[in-house]
């Protein structure tokens, strides 16, 4: 199997001028656990991610981290 099989063709991005807080909305409505952030919206250049982890250490907040489906624990 390819990652091009499983990957999200179309993510959700945010900026790096977005804020923490527009940010962490957005994971939780998008249910994912990853936002990579681009330069602008005219220019879609990948310049880093956030993990969901992120903010739970930032905000000291327990959160549940998406798994993907068929994943066990091991």
């Amino acid at each position: 199997m390819k990652v091009s099989e499983v990957m999200t063709k179309k993510p959700v991005c945010c900026w790096p001028s977005s804020s923490t807080l527009s940010a962490a909305l957005l994971m939780q409505e998008t249910d994912t656990g990853v936002l990579p952030v681009i330069q602008d919206r005219f220019t879609p250049t990948l310049v880093g991610v956030v993990p969901i982890a992120t903010f739970a250490y930032m905000w000291s907040l327990p959160v549940e981290i998406p798994r993907p489906a068929g994943s066990s624990d091991v």
